[in-house]
């Protein structure tokens, strides 16, 4: 939650505040024309480092069985043992059957992928 003391110290009222929420939560849900059905927006994880993801993200979503994985530099700034493990997972929930969505500069995530799509110059 917002802290009280912080607020009052820079005088910004609690009510101008989006509600604090746990990153897996779920925050809504896509539009029913986007997949032929509402798909549950989950597992938000912002600019937190890579190393939750991996100690924590993933497993997450394995408990919740994703539709869709959307995945933004996930193995950034990773170790190899550790970046080996992240990509195990998402391919995992791949394997289940969730579309996975990768954006990556990670050669080691890029050779694990069975299809790419390039985007740039």
């Amino acid at each position: 939650d917002w802290d009280d003391d912080l607020l009052a110290l820079f005088d910004v009222p609690r009510s101008g505040l989006p509600q604090v929420m746990d990153c897996t939560a779920e925050f809504g849900v896509t539009d029913a024309g986007l997949f032929n059905a509402e798909l549950p927006i989950r597992g938000v994880a912002g600019d937190q480092q890579a190393a939750a993801l991996a100690d924590c993200g993933v497993l997450r979503a394995a408990l919740r069985q994703p539709a869709v994985i959307l995945a933004d530099e996930p193995t950034a700034d990773l170790d190899d043992q550790t970046a080996a493990a992240v990509i195990e997972g998402l391919l995992g929930l791949h394997r289940r059957g969730a579309t996975l969505i990768a954006a990556t500069h990670d050669p080691r995530l890029i050779a694990a992928l069975p299809r790419r799509i390039e985007v740039g110059p």
